[in-house]
């Protein structure tokens, strides 16, 4: 799997919610608050407590040595804070089905939520509404995000090449879908 920076590298012409990459303390500056401070890994960050809600400098900074002081050698990445409904998209292999999209809730609580839908592709925008009727979230969130963003995003991602794709979570709100963090094997 890549990293989180290599994987937004791979995913440059999706929408993706602005970040910086950060080094060193100096970085830090001229950053928006609130926003999210977050290692640059393969892995889940919230598994190995490395990302940070931070509301200003001092925060940030604090937030930052801790980092520093656990990933010595890893980037760290500074991003703005998208408000808004987390979901997932994923990507997978399945060896009787060949790829399969995986829709759902987002964030840190997916897989204890279950709320997920599952489909080989290819799909298109009619099949990708059935798949979101299905969850059990959809109801209360439909009349609040913008179905039409999001569906352009998930379409556009049923046809990348890759071996596997974890985008959790993109935040979709009423103006648009913006992914967040994502890790791509490919």
């Amino acid at each position: 799997m890549l990293d989180t920076i290599s994987s937004f590298e791979f995913l440059k012409k999706f929408p993706i919610a602005g970040y910086q990459i950060v080094e060193k303390e100096d970085d830090l500056k001229n950053v928006k608050f609130p926003c999210f401070l977050k290692l640059s890994t393969s892995k889940h960050k919230t598994r190995i407590n490395s990302v940070f809600e931070c509301h200003d400098p001092g925060e940030l900074e604090e937030n930052f040595e801790k980092l520093k002081k656990r990933f010595k050698k890893e980037k760290f990445i500074v991003q703005e804070k998208i408000k808004g409904r987390e979901m997932i998209i994923g990507l997978k292999k399945d060896e009787v089905f060949g790829m399969v999209l995986l829709l759902g809730e987002g964030g840190i609580y997916t897989e204890e939520l279950e709320d997920v839908s599952f489909r080989a592709l290819p799909l298109g925008k009619n099949e990708i509404k059935e798949m979101l009727s299905e969850l059990k979230v959809y109801k209360s969130i439909r009349e609040k995000i913008n179905e039409k963003k999001f569906i352009k995003l998930i379409l556009k991602v049923c046809k990348l090449d890759v071996k596997e794709l974890d985008i959790n979570p993109v935040i979709v709100n009423d103006k648009e879908a913006v992914i967040v963090d994502a890790r791509v094997k490919i």
